[in-house]
């Protein structure tokens, strides 16, 4: 038993999918931390002295570098916890092999309402559907703004939608603030032949493929408009990177300095989220036993140019993949215990 007065430093390990960390945990209170008031009682840590309250977490309409690596951290986790599989495509008639969907969502006319009102209103009812739906356990979206102002949507999931469903779901959403009726007057107004829809939308896609929408906007009235993108992700080397530079960009990568950024690219609010899953699953920790210690030594032997050490803790960088390759099997147990806990499937690596 540790003795509450008596603290123990204990070696820990720190796994992600980027890398391994070790450092040492304190269990029990450290004397030099402890204070007490004029009657010798333990004050509580909100009550001590010299503790400063954090700062505001305001992100001012900016993607944070802390923000970008929460992201990454998340799109990895949820690769590993998304194996490789072949879905029937009822539209198409064939199987096609599927992982991860990447959708982008955009409003069909220009915004009306503020990017808050929208994420409440449109997104989230979004969000909530694709779960009950489609059981979709795993997502990470991100807000940006095009630059015409409009605010859209990033979004990847661990689920095969067809295309149509997602797109006339998005669409009977974000028509709760008419935005379909908009754009839909909007072309009935405009566009009275072809001519007009072509001068309208050129460079946007080939002579076929203009037409083919063309004809699908006159035969439904241009009341289902393209509001959904999904990208096509299956023959994609670094997938990981691929989905990073999509959902972790910032909009100052654009411009040297943060002053110059058009408050018209700025999104108000929140401008990410995770589903629940992907939230608590961040890393895995485990004290440091002998057996683990072993891999450890092997894993620096491996990874000399990948060490960055410090006074608290050092870090290493390491796939999952490559950990496997190491037969590090007691830190990966902890690992697969971990994603157990979220994972329907056995899992792989591919």
């Amino acid at each position: 038993m540790i003795n509450e007065l008596s603290p123990v430093k204990i070696p820990m390990l720190s796994v992600t999918p980027s890398g391994v960390c070790m450092y040492h945990e304190w269990h029990g209170p450290r004397r030099s931390r402890m204070q007490f008031d004029e009657c010798g009682e333990f004050l509580p840590a909100s009550q001590q002295a010299g503790r400063i309250r954090p700062a505001s977490n305001h992100n001012n309409g900016i993607m944070s570098e802390k923000a970008k690596k929460r992201i990454e951290n998340a799109l990895k986790w949820m690769l590993y916890l998304s194996p490789s599989k072949k879905i029937y495509h009822r539209d198409e008639k064939r199987w096609v092999k599927f992982r991860l969907c990447f959708v982008t969502l955009t409003l069909s006319a220009s915004q009306q309402h503020t990017d808050k009102e929208i994420k409440s209103k449109l997104l989230y009812q979004f969000l909530d559907e694709m779960r009950a739906a489609y059981n979709v356990t795993h997502y990470v979206w991100r807000a940006e703004k095009q630059s015409n102002g409009n605010i859209h949507f990033h979004l990847v999931v661990n689920r095969f939608i067809p295309h149509m469903d997602l797109r006339k779901r998005w669409n009977r959403i974000i028509e709760k603030l008419g935005y379909v009726s908009r754009y839909q007057q909007k072309m009935t107004e405009s566009i009275h032949d072809f001519a007009d829809y072509y001068n309208m939308f050129i460079g946007q896609g080939s002579y076929q493929q203009l037409m083919r929408r063309y004809n699908y906007g006159r035969a439904t009235r241009w009341t289902n408009p393209n509001t959904v993108d999904i990208h096509s992700i299956v023959k994609v080397h670094n997938l990981a990177a691929y989905l990073c530079k999509y959902m972790a960009k910032s909009v100052k990568d654009d411009y040297e300095r943060i002053e110059d950024i058009p408050e018209a690219l700025k999104v108000a609010g929140k401008l990410w989220g995770l589903s629940q899953s992907l939230s608590q699953l961040k890393t895995v920790s485990t004290p440091i036993t002998t057996a683990i210690s072993e891999e450890i030594e092997t894993i620096y032997q491996w990874a000399k140019d990948k060490v960055f050490s410090k006074d608290y803790f050092t870090w290493i960088r390491i796939s999952f993949r490559q950990l496997i390759k190491l037969k590090c099997d007691n830190i990966m147990r902890h690992v697969f215990d971990e994603m157990a806990k979220y994972n329907e499937k056995s899992l792989t690596f591919t």
